[in-house]
């Protein structure tokens, strides 16, 4: 069961925002100097207050002046426990001189107030900021700049102190000061600006926040340039507010440039480096890359560590975030005592009432539930809610994660219903938030699997569907992201899809399962390549039935009554934070807060209450949703019926679980048959890696091999096998789950020791590639047939490749030309696919080389060693549209990445010219002979020329040739073994 466990980066889960604040409240102060002079260092700034004290006396006024430079040059340096001291000696100093109650004991008083509030002290900066802030009022006014800037520290403590409605009022004098005293482009107003947009990312909403960095940022780069530190900082917290919204393609970049500009201008071992490396971390564990964010994390925490001493608040920060990874990876007895030592110094430094305290409390109980003691999780979990509640608000989004995580300790713990009102009120909350979404599809996810696991089988469908089509809204904003980490970041969101899919397959609502494994295969797609097209199938959402619908339509009005009261209510705060508002308008917020909104909330929860009564009285199964349609593969084994009745093909859709391996198999003019048996994914891939490495060596053992590709039979064909059989099928359109479409099932063994291949043709389907069945093949093929044969870069030369374009451009019913090594280059390609010569098949043999969410990486080799990329492809926009097939005979070119590719990469160079218009493609799944593959192409050809079969029957015809040994090497080499004839596949329009 999934839990929710964020890393701590902001005021609700550690201090880092306020240590930026702080330096920015003092740079932003500061007027650039057209020349900088060399700054003195520790050694000459400490004898010159050597050199007062002896001269002057160690309490004097003369001391003042060196104390506050060294002072300066510890703060600026990240050594602040040194700086602290001196600051506290300067105070004193200043108020034996001057007395209490003299003006120019404002700036020491701000300046050990700035100090104490990074350590993590605000209730002592507290009183020592009001008194700067009333000698400074008392001297120059209410209205001064220099009260605007001591306004923004008071609302820095405020802040520190979870108290943000006194925060907010201070920030907006203060900058309503600045704007009208400095104009709106001055640094100053930057400062409140980025102080007004911290407060809002942590009290919210934070929608807000964002709006205010970008003004800030523009600000700054406009003043001082886009590589300044202040930039830096700007970026990190405009990086956090992107995360917490759940736009991590904005988040990424923002994040990036801000740790770069750290490193150049402050070094590698600076507390505020290591800010910017725990911010990158936090956007790399967001995307799902692990190992990169625990590097970061390990060395943000030695950073703090060495420059702010152990007991500091970042170093809390940094161990509880380094706790969180650790926990993620499956090591929580490293996790456990960084989580005690991160929440001893939190309640240490700020008591055990402050909201901080919430975020290290909620983590330790989501580590003890994980170890099975949930009766030490729950209090923890109680006492992070309250911490959360009684300061941020009942419908704040990290509410809603405390009662998600309470639920799923309450499960644990046998209190199923409590756990089911806990995720009904955490919905509630993140439903109408945009900042909830990632808590909201986790709630949907375990409410889903909390039903089933009741027996609640249509509300798991129902909430299951909302998981999946809320995690379909997050993936569509990370479009402009690299595909790998699109990848990564679904990684493990993949269960949701799943176990929606089993639950459907388990009712007997096969058109729907079929639906979210489409669903699947489309990200997957997305994940490898840039699809060509407008259309993002990433908008794609599971319909609900029309019974789920009547039962939801509630939901989504009070889901959306929420939405807009609480949009309502941010434009008003907004106007606030501008100006006063009216009385009207003061009203009409106070009426959204107090009454609207909470009479919402609990119209939601009563919803909650009569839609499981409703469903549990009549669990009838849910009607055809209106203007479904069946899934493409069913619609394309109906027309071939019509079309190519003679193919009698049939669909077959796998799909992989934790614990279980589902069947749809999908029959013209009946409802799909779906099987499911009790095979687990991981003895599956275990058994598939075992097939791999020996039928992708040329000297495979056969007492090995055979025995592997029988049990892989028995699990994939043989519990379909009778209803194959019964229907007569000859043709197999397989659609592949996951690392399936890495298994040669030309090769399963049946009991009979016949390959499958002996008893079917054989074709892969990709739902996701829009590949048009309908259409039959060619009559003639004219073949433009293209290749390398010489080595290039680390790749071997291809000596089989001339004999082999000869071959298929020569036989019988077939013609062509053939274009080799420097006659094969961009033009002549751009040329052919402009259809100057008429060609319908395209043959290239060469080397391609594919990299899986790297379209610009991934490459083909052209006859003059130059590479064409899959990015080339889309954004010369390559059209395929005039070829029944592209063939690309090489090496592995129906696979990329290694042993641990996950298969995606088979269908993505498939999809990626069906995409751009070709019918088909025939293509090879692990490095195969140059001898046997120029032989396997000339006789496929043939096949195809000389005896008219279509492209599937000519496919056929090679690997059994082989098969029984009547297809050899010259020299009689024999090639029965399925390394030589196994790993081609037809992709597409079999035809």
């Amino acid at each position: 069961m999934s839990r929710w466990h964020a890393l701590w980066y902001d005021i609700r889960r550690g201090l880092a925002a306020l240590a930026l604040l702080a330096v920015l409240d003092g740079a932003f102060a500061q007027t650039p100097a057209t020349t900088t002079p060399a700054a003195p260092t520790e050694a000459a700034l400490q004898a010159a207050l050597h050199e007062a004290e002896l001269r002057q006396g160690a309490d004097s006024a003369g001391t003042l002046e060196p104390l506050v430079a060294l002072q300066d040059f510890y703060t600026d340096a990240g050594r602040l426990p040194e700086a602290l001291p001196l600051a506290q000696r300067a105070l004193r100093i200043a108020e034996r001189v001057h007395g209490p109650a003299d003006p120019r004991l404002a700036a020491p008083l701000n300046s050990l107030g700035e100090l104490l509030r990074q350590l993590g002290q605000p209730a002592q900066a507290l009183p020592l900021h009001r008194r700067s802030l009333a000698l400074q009022e008392q001297q120059l006014g209410p209205d001064h700049v220099e009260v605007a800037a001591l306004l923004g520290n008071l609302a820095l403590d405020e802040m520190a102190l979870g108290r943000f409605p006194e925060a907010l009022a201070l920030l907006q004098r203060s900058l309503a000061i600045r704007e009208r005293q400095l104009g709106p482009d001055h640094l100053d107003v930057a400062n409140s600006l980025n102080s007004l947009a911290e407060l809002y990312r942590q009290a919210g909403p934070q929608a807000q926040a964002v709006p205010l960095y970008e003004r800030t940022l523009a600000i700054i780069e406009k003043q001082l340039g886009p590589e300044h530190p202040l930039a830096a900082l700007v970026l990190g917290n405009l990086a956090a507010a992107q995360l917490q919204v759940g736009r991590l393609d904005k988040a990424l970049p923002a994040a990036q440039r801000s740790l770069a500009i750290r490193t150049k201008l402050l070094g590698p071992d600076h507390p505020q480096t290591a800010a910017g490396v725990s911010m990158l971390a936090e956007v790399n564990r967001a995307l799902g890359q692990d190992a990169a964010s625990l590097a970061l994390l390990e060395r943000a925490l030695r950073t703090y560590e060495r420059t702010l001493g152990p007991d500091h608040p970042e170093v809390a920060r940094a161990l509880n975030n380094l706790a969180g990874l650790l926990d993620h990876l499956g090591r929580p007895a490293e996790a456990v005592p960084l989580y005690e030592r991160s929440l001893a110094i939190i309640e240490r430094q700020f008591g055990p009432e402050h909201p901080l305290v919430a975020n290290p409390l909620n983590n330790l109980a989501s580590l003890h539930q994980e170890r099975g003691r949930a009766d030490l999780a729950l209090p923890l979990h109680r006492r992070a809610l309250a911490l959360r509640e009684r300061t941020l608000g009942p419908e704040h989004p990290e509410v809603a994660i405390s009662r998600h995580n309470l639920a799923l300790a309450l499960a644990a713990s046998g209190e199923r219903e409590a756990a089911f009102e806990e995720l009904q009120r955490a919905i509630a909350i993140a439903a109408p938030n945009p900042a909830g979404r990632d808590v909201l599809w986790a709630s949907q996810s375990d409410l889903a699997r909390l039903h089933a696991a009741a027996g609640r089988t249509e509300l798991a469908i129902l909430w299951g569907k909302e998981a999946v089509n809320t995690l379909q809204g997050l993936r569509s904003d990370l479009v402009s992201l690299e595909r790998e980490l699109q990848r990564d970041y679904l990684r493990d969101k993949r269960a949701a899809y799943d176990r929606l899919a089993d639950l459907l397959i388990q009712q007997g609502r096969i058109a729907e399962a079929q639906e979210v494994l489409q669903m699947l295969k489309e990200q997957e797609l997305h994940d490898g390549l840039e699809r060509a097209g407008s259309t993002d199938p990433r908008s794609t959402r599971i319909e609900l039935t029309g019974l789920e619908r009547e039962r939801f339509a509630d939901y989504y009005a009070l889901r959306d009554r929420q939405a807009a009261l609480a949009a309502e209510r941010e434009a008003l705060e907004r106007r606030r934070a501008a100006g006063p508002l009216s009385a009207a308008d003061a009203a009409r917020l106070q009426e959204i807060v107090e009454r609207l909104m909470p009479v919402a909330a609990a119209a939601m929860q009563r919803f909650f209450g009569q839609l499981e009564r409703e469903m549990a009285a009549a669990p009838e199964p849910g009607r055809p949703a209106a203007g479904v349609e069946a899934s493409r593969l069913r619609r394309a084994v109906d027309e071939l019926a019509a079309s190519e009745p003679a193919a009698r093909a049939v669909g077959v859709q796998y799909l992989v679980t934790g614990e279980r391996l589902s069947i749809v198999l999908s029959l013209p003019g009946s409802p799909p048959i779906a099987v499911q048996q009790r095979v687990s994914r991981s003895a599956l891939y275990r058994r598939l890696n075992e097939v791999l490495l020996q039928v992708s060596h040329p000297r495979s053992d056969a007492a090995l091999l055979r025995p592997a590709l029988r049990e892989l039979h028995g699990w994939l064909v043989e519990p379909i096998a009778a209803d194959l059989q019964r229907f007569g099928a000859r043709t197999l359109m397989l659609s592949l789950d996951d690392q399936l479409r890495l298994i040669p099932f030309a090769a399963l063994l049946d009991a009979r020791g016949r390959y499958l291949v002996q008893d079917y043709t054989l074709a892969l389907y990709n739902e996701a590639a829009r590949q048009a069945l309908e259409k039959p093949s060619a009559p003639r093929w004219r073949v433009a047939a293209m290749g390398l044969s010489e080595a290039v870069d680390d790749l071997p030369a291809l000596a089989a490749v001339p004999d082999e374009l000869a071959a298929v451009v020569r036989g019988k019913g077939l013609t062509g030309d053939t274009w080799l090594n420097g006659a094969f280059d961009r033009t002549r390609l751009a040329a052919t696919l402009r259809g100057v010569r008429g060609d319908n098949v395209l043959h290239v043999a060469s080397h391609f080389v594919l990299e899986p969410g790297r379209p610009a990486r991934s490459r083909l080799y052209l006859g003059d060693k130059t590479r064409l990329t899959l990015a080339d492809i889309t954004r010369e926009d390559l059209q395929f549209g005039r070829f029944d097939l592209v063939t690309f005979s090489a090496c592995e070119t129906a696979r990329g990445g290694g042993r641990d590719a996950t298969g995606q990469e088979m269908e993505s160079l498939s999809a990626k010219t069906q995409n751009q218009g070709a019918q088909a493609v025939l293509a090879t799944l692990w490095k195969v002979d140059d001898a046997s593959t120029g032989t396997f192409m000339q006789r496929f050809y043939a096949g195809r020329g000389e005896q008219g079969l279509n492209k599937a029957e000519a496919l056929r015809a090679v690997q059994i040739a082989m098969i029984e040994g009547r297809l050899r090497s010259r020299g009689n080499r024999d090639w029965r073994a399925p390394f030589h004839w196994a790993p081609f596949v037809l992709m597409g329009n079999w035809r």
